[in-house]
């Protein structure tokens, strides 16, 4: 990733896995990359934590991702200078996965490495918290949430509340300009 935009919104997720085995000895981590096949929308569709939601129409992408770098910079941008002149809002995510049901038994949490800014997160329409930081990590317990079958996680971020501590520096040149 680009260091001179290493700040920029992003999204980073994982989940680890941890094996409770029947007596009761914990099996070693395991870390499963959680970043590809997202949905995404930037906008603030309502009901969208409902695991029923239809997001069929949305977005597919792997993350880390950031929509504020693709947007349009505009000097009417409510980031203003300090953050790029690039837009703000709202966006949602949402991940699709499947748990088999001798995998229940199974520990898990999601790691969020950051989310900028301000998120919510769901798994199967029941909301697990907020966060409202931007640059630190943070984490769920999901066993109690999980089914046999299909899951959904449901991010909302909310990056409206400008200005904030996003900070952009703009293009890395590598070569000379002349």
């Amino acid at each position: 990733m680009n260091h001179g935009i290493k700040f920029l919104l992003f999204l980073f997720l994982s989940i680890s896995l941890q094996l409770r085995l029947m007596n009761g000895q914990t099996a070693p981590r395991s870390v499963t990359s959680f970043d590809s096949e997202w949905r995404f929308i930037q906008d603030d569709p309502q009901n969208a934590s409902d695991a029923l939601f239809n997001d069929s129409s949305w977005r597919l992408l792997d993350l880390p991702h950031d929509w504020s770098i693709e947007g349009t910079v505009s000097q009417n941008a409510p980031a203003g200078g300090a953050g790029g002149y690039y837009p703000t809002g709202t966006g949602w995510y949402r991940k699709h996965f499947t748990i088999r049901k001798e995998d229940l038994k199974m520990h898990y949490i999601i790691l969020f490495d950051g989310v900028y800014m301000n998120s919510d997160v769901w798994i199967n329409g029941q909301h697990l918290g907020n966060y409202p930081f931007g640059y630190n990590s943070f984490w769920y317990e999901l066993d109690s949430h999980l089914k046999a079958g299909e899951n959904i996680i449901a991010v909302r971020v909310d990056n409206s509340k400008q200005p904030a501590s996003r900070w952009y520096s703009g293009p890395v040149f590598t070569g000379m300009c002349g």
